[in-house]
């Protein structure tokens, strides 16, 4: 008996040693049912994030279920039950992730979709963009002479070539049914301190295209060459 309680007893830390800690940074494209902060359940405690859509959040440690789903939760306005606003499974691989939520359609009972990307510096190197195509139409776009195409709802990661400081142009497309139409164009300085989450979307209020740039400043410094971007076709 003694023997088999030294074991479980040997058994209980092993467990909660597998519980996965992630560091999470999150954006919030469009606030979806007023939902303007969510708390996150992390091992015993819970931590409160609020949803910006103008900035990525700092950096916060989260420990996962045994599931590895993490759940971003509201309380109800009656009864003070928990909601749950967004739910999303974070891959075994991953330990650095950017949470992008998008408002969901009415008829589901989330208000947001959440998509995941690993923010790992060896898949999202700084100088990088990182472009995620939420519209139903294809996109392509160059940085002086990097290039990217990405087909509705896939991504693509556009490393600039250049010394730091030199200014490039930039030009995005998308496709529909006239062939390629200009989404927008710019000029990019060439930066090596930073990188940048692009969101190319559809506006439901408009029905126009759009592009979304959003720093990532790591470290942080001066504003984004793209951060004035919020153009419509």
């Amino acid at each position: 008996m003694k023997s088999l309680l030294a074991l479980i007893a040997l058994a209980i830390p092993l467990h909660a040693s597998q519980l996965r800690e992630i560091d999470a940074v999150f954006f919030c494209l469009k606030h979806s049912r007023d939902i303007r902060e969510v708390q996150v359940p992390s091992g015993e405690k819970t931590t409160g994030i609020r949803l910006s859509t103008a900035s990525l959040t700092l950096p916060e440690k989260i420990t996962l279920p045994e599931d590895g789903k993490l759940r971003l939760l509201r309380t109800a306005s009656a009864g003070n039950q928990p909601v749950v606003a967004a739910t999303v499974a974070i891959p075994p691989a991953l330990d650095q992730v950017l949470i992008l939520l998008v408002p969901a359609p009415s008829s589901e009972p989330a208000a947001y979709r959440a998509l995941v990307l690993d923010r790992a510096a060896a898949s999202f190197p700084l100088g990088s963009y990182r472009i995620v195509n939420l519209s139903p139409h294809a996109i392509r776009g160059a940085i002086g002479r990097s290039y990217i195409e990405a087909k509705p709802g896939g991504g693509a990661l556009l490393k600039l070539s250049g010394n730091p400081g030199q200014v490039q142009p930039l030009k995005f497309e998308y496709l529909n049914d006239s062939g390629w139409s200009r989404l927008t164009e710019s000029r990019a300085a060439v930066r090596d301190d930073r990188r940048w989450l692009l969101c190319a979307y559809l506006d439901p209020a408009t029905g126009r295209m759009n592009l979304r740039s959003i720093p990532d400043r790591t470290p942080a410094g001066a504003p984004s060459p793209l951060a004035s971007i919020e153009r419509s076709e």
